[in-house]
């Protein structure tokens, strides 16, 4: 998982800048953000012991948590992103739900 993705953009990852192909942000970033925001802003939320930036410096995944630092810092997916608080409220909602419906 993290390690394919970090490994995978240190050998193909143009070095230059955070993003995929460095300064620029790219449909790559663009297609991940909505799954980088909730890793980074639900998931610890959720579950405290699974903070994601710190298995990632735990783990020694610096491009990653360069690259997941700049898409979730992005101005364009900043301001199109629904609040973290909103994001967390509606995960805890559907895990919810999950669990009704599982019963």
């Amino acid at each position: 998982g993290m390690r394919a993705v970090d490994a995978f953009l240190c050998e193909y990852a143009d070095g230059d800048g955070p993003f995929f192909f460095g300064e620029s942000f790219s449909l790559a970033e663009e297609a991940c953000a909505p799954f980088a925001l909730r890793l980074m802003r639900v998931l610890p939320a959720l579950r405290p012991q699974h903070d994601p930036a710190s298995m990632l410096e735990a783990l020694g995944l610096a491009r990653l948590a360069t690259w997941l630092d700049a898409v979730v810092q992005r101005p364009s997916v900043t301001s199109t992103a629904p609040p973290a608080s909103d994001m967390v409220a509606a995960s805890k909602l559907l895990l919810e739900r999950m669990k009704g419906a599982a019963k």
